[in-house]
């Protein structure tokens, strides 16, 4: 309030000062002038600017009250960005009421535990904040939970800091000097709260509230003298003295301005022995942003104990907003500052939209609408990436890079393939996406169209007719009827393979090269089991079912071959080992290899099973042995010396 010819005639006395300067609150100290001019200015916000003649208005000073010889005039215009009030409890200028409770205990394990909560309540929103922290050597972890509503909406968030830092005697004093400064002004709000309930102190209240405040005193200045010797230590902060320096500074503007206000108005009901309502919630309200902005620097301090050489800070933080224009849900990790993993889910009445990282690995996000679903994964530095699309008409599937991709586009009516090659620079300098693409069509079954040979019918298997299939060439790639053609140039690949679930047969002629051979033929390199089915173990250069060449075998491996007029292929009409080479399946004939021993001397031997052996060695000798009957007779020998 102002109140007018006070302390003496022709002053003015002007409390409960609170300014809104670009959405930021100053609260103004009590003070009075005999100057007939009292300006505001955001350059020292924490006080008013007296002058017995007029200053320039500009951006930053603002003309608030002229003093008449005693008699104040409120004359400033309020601006979008500017206002001034000096009635607190006034519905059409800035209200605000904060109720606190702070409590403070070591537990069993020698950690010493504040518990906090308190209720901020303006003219356009309501917070509301629970809190503990936790304290032990080398570590503080700090849990919250913040509730602010508007008139546009309700955000919640929980957060979870952990700080893990290397205990030395410096910080330990940092935090012994922040928590002995939060704790006295904590024990102050219950102390306040406790002697204001009949808005009236005694003799014995006045002496609690004193001692209270004579104690925030003695704690205030040890925390200006920790601020004195703070930067001879800025190395152990991971910063430079200046830059410290200017922290400290601003550190300690936020808490002058609040303390100096709440000091003044401390003397003044000690003194009175009243407490109106507009001082009690004025009192609560600078005590409770004292303890908020001590707060908030000792965890900037913490955090910066943790970022140095031996520390390490994780913050869990999850968020839940509801308004009118989206709402949703977010979980965040930090670590060190840095995002190391959140996930996240935002709906609002066009769509939804999902999100999930992982520094490590990669994130991934859906995002729906009414007429569209998109998902999308990526690895960590989105060097890879898989793309899907669904839409009413069509789905879309992409993986790879932005210059090396394959692409499926499908749609009711045809299945469209694209590969992009490298990007490539033309002869001109120019820069392209080299892109091959192939078109099907659905359906089971296929025939040419005799109307129109670039046209296909796709049939079911019932016969009927589905649709048309287009053929389309791009260069010397075609893809028709007969597959995929390539009449110039090559198809280089390090693998050459069937898909899942088929059998391994290459043909060597298509299908409409039938005409140029028998009925029966089917030149082809099979590796099946039988009857072009299975998963053999041999290799055959095939021309009929019953007429090729193999080589392989479950066991030893043998060379052989098939032809169709023996036994109607059933039977190996040739073959080749390690024991021999052997003509119809050993029963006409086959030849052996000889020993190595002087009984049994190097050489081959020509079998004719059931008659003899004829027996070629390596000193140029020859002899036929009979085996008829199982008898050995010497019928013929010839040696080089006859």
């Amino acid at each position: 309030m102002i109140q007018d010819n006070s302390p003496a005639l022709g002053w003015v006395r002007l409390t409960n000062g609170v300014v809104s300067f670009h959405n930021k609150l100053y609260f103004i100290p009590s003070d009075c002038t005999v100057k007939k001019y009292i300006y505001w200015n955001s350059s020292t916000p924490d006080r008013f600017e007296y002058s017995d003649t007029i200053l320039e208005e500009n951006s930053n000073r603002f003309l608030v009250v002229i003093n008449d010889n005693g008699q104040s005039t409120i004359c400033h215009s309020k601006t979008e960005y500017f206002s001034i009030s000096f009635n607190s409890e006034s519905q059409t200028k800035i209200e605000q009421k904060i109720h606190g409770v702070f409590k403070e205990f070591t537990d069993e394990k020698g950690r010493v535990n504040k518990q906090f909560s308190n209720i901020i309540e303006k003219h356009n929103e309501i917070s509301q904040t629970v809190g503990e922290i936790q304290e032990s050597q080398g570590s503080l972890v700090q849990k919250t939970t913040v509730l602010e509503q508007t008139a546009d909406g309700i955000r919640q968030t929980i957060e979870k800091n952990t700080r893990e830092y290397k205990n030395t005697e410096f910080s330990e004093k940092v935090i012994a000097t922040y928590t002995n400064f939060i704790g006295e002004y904590g024990q102050l709000s219950n102390v306040f709260n406790m002697v204001s309930a009949d808005n009236k102190l005694d003799i014995d209240e006045e002496k609690q509230l004193r001692f209270r405040v004579d104690n925030c005193h003695k704690a205030y200045e040890e925390l200006v003298a920790l601020w004195k010797k703070m930067p001879e230590n800025a190395s152990f902060l991971g910063k430079t003295k200046d830059e410290l320096t200017k922290i400290l500074n601003d550190y300690k503007k936020d808490i002058i301005i609040q303390k100096n206000a709440l000091n003044t108005l401390l003397e003044d009901i000690a003194t009175s022995g009243d407490i109106n309502n507009t001082t009690r919630t004025s009192i609560v309200g600078y005590i409770g942003s004292i303890i908020n902005k001590t707060s908030l620097q000792k965890k900037g301090l913490t955090s910066m104990f943790s970022d140095g050489e031996g520390g390490k800070s994780i913050d869990l933080i999850s968020e839940l907003i509801l308004n009118s224009q989206v709402s949703g849900f977010e979980y965040v990790e930090k670590i060190n500052n840095l995002t190391a993993r959140y996930s996240n889910l935002k709906v609002s009445l066009d769509k939804i939209n999902s999100e999930v990282f992982d520094s490590q690995t990669g994130k991934s996000k859906i995002e729906q609408r009414a007429n569209e679903i998109l998902a999308e994964v990526k690895s960590k530095n989105d060097a890879l990436s898989s793309r899907v699309v669904l839409l009413e008409n069509s789905i879309k599937t992409k993986v790879g890079t932005e210059q090396l991709n394959s692409a499926i586009e499908q749609t009711n009516k045809n299945i469209v393939f694209k590969f992009h090659n490298e990007v490539q620079g033309d002869e001109d300098g120019s820069i392209k996406n080299l892109v091959r693409e192939s078109i099907t069509k659905a359906g089971n079954k296929r025939v040419v169209n005799e109307g129109n040979q670039d046209t296909f019918k796709y049939y079911t298997d019932d016969g009927m007719s589905i649709d048309v299939f287009e053929s389309r060439k791009v260069g010397d790639i075609v893809f028709d009827e007969d597959g995929l053609t390539v009449n110039k140039g090559f198809v280089a690949t390090d693998t050459l393979t069937v898909p899942y679930g088929h059998f391994p047969l290459i043909k060597l002629f298509g299908d409409s090269n039938k005409k140029y051979f028998p009925r029966d033929a089917y030149p082809s390199v099979d590796a099946t089991f039988l009857n072009n089915a299975g998963f053999g173990d041999r290799i055959r250069l095939k021309w009929r079912n019953d007429c090729y060449i193999s080589i392989g075998g479950r066991k030893t491996g043998s060379f052989n071959v098939y032809v169709q007029d023996y036994e109607y292929g059933g039977k190996t009409l040739f073959n080749v080992s390690n024991t021999g080479i052997f003509y119809k399946d050993s029963g006409i004939g086959y030849i052996i290899k000889e020993g190595e021993t002087p009984d049994d001397p190097k050489g081959v031997s020509i079998v004719f099973p059931g008659w003899g052996k004829l027996r070629i060695r390596t000193s140029g000798a020859m002899k036929f042995e009979s085996t008829n009957a199982g008898k050995i007779a010497n019928i013929f020998q010839w040696n080089g010396e006859n």
